[in-house]
């Protein structure tokens, strides 16, 4: 079962195995997102309103762990920070959220077969993944997207292809073995020769795990095309989803869930 700031009660017949905090904020807009989150340079930064949100999980968790303890519906497997852009906290953060989950469902953090976060690269150190995998993290998540420079513009990541790197280079040298690199196919003005170069250069890195995902259309500037394009646009992803699913199996990755690959 998974943990949400939206979930309130536990079912009879469930066990928390998952517990998913969201971190729904974020530095910018990305064109492509449909999640919910707050944006803004300076949001997160705000203390007091970081500290009230950080309280808010630990309360949430104390209402679901007195359910769940009560009943023996304890068999943590798996906690996972998604967003918005989790790794915008710092690592005393995840500290204070890790520990109350040890306390209040009496798991040692570090012998929880995963621990994972979603990361962007602008916002990832060697002395925070160092951080990270101190405190028992085992898995990240780097949103990628593209190793195209004019495609990251245009869907407004701010981060640089030699930041990606950076980041990646840096969890291996933190201990991560577990890395999933996410990347978006089916972007206005991108050709399948783009999709193709950013499927061969992932592989090339050798992650633990590929995420692509076809665009799905939001409000957003990236969308503000007409009717035709955008049938086009959607033909052209539709098409491309089973070359993108050959191309990786090929290269010896598996899919194991929906549009995961290891």
């Amino acid at each position: 079962m998974m943990l949400s700031p939206l979930k309130q009660e536990v079912k009879e017949s469930e066990a928390i195995s998952l517990i998913y905090i969201s971190i729904p904020f974020c530095k910018y807009l990305c064109h492509f997102c449909t999640f919910a989150r707050q944006f803004g340079k300076e949001l997160f930064h705000i203390q007091k309103l970081k500290t009230r949100y950080l309280q808010t999980i630990k309360k949430e968790l104390a209402v679901k762990s007195a359910t769940a303890t009560a009943k023996h519906k304890v068999d943590l497997k798996g906690i996972h920070f998604g967003g918005g852009t989790p790794s915008l906290l710092e690592v005393e953060d995840f500290a204070g959220i890790l520990s109350a989950i040890e306390e209040l469902f009496h798991q040692d953090v570090r012998k929880i077969q995963e621990v994972g976060l979603e990361a962007n690269p602008d916002s990832l150190t060697l002395e925070k993944l160092r951080g990270l995998k101190s405190l028992g993290f085992n898995r990240i998540s780097m949103g990628l997207q593209t190793f195209n420079p004019d495609i990251l513009k245009r869907i407004n990541r701010q981060h640089s292809v030699e930041q990606f790197y950076q980041a990646y280079e840096w969890a291996r040298q933190a201990g991560f073995e577990n890395i999933n690199i996410d990347l978006i196919y089916g972007i206005p003005e991108q050709t399948f020769a783009d999709v193709e170069k950013d499927l061969e250069t992932v592989v090339n890195l050798d992650p633990d795990h590929i995420a692509p995902s076809p665009l799905l259309p939001v409000q957003s500037p990236l969308f503000r095309i007409g009717p035709d394009e955008e049938l086009k646009r959607k033909t052209m992803t539709r098409e491309w989803a089973p070359h993108v699913d050959r191309f990786l199996r090929d290269k010896g990755y598996a899919n194991y869930l929906h549009k995961n690959y290891a």
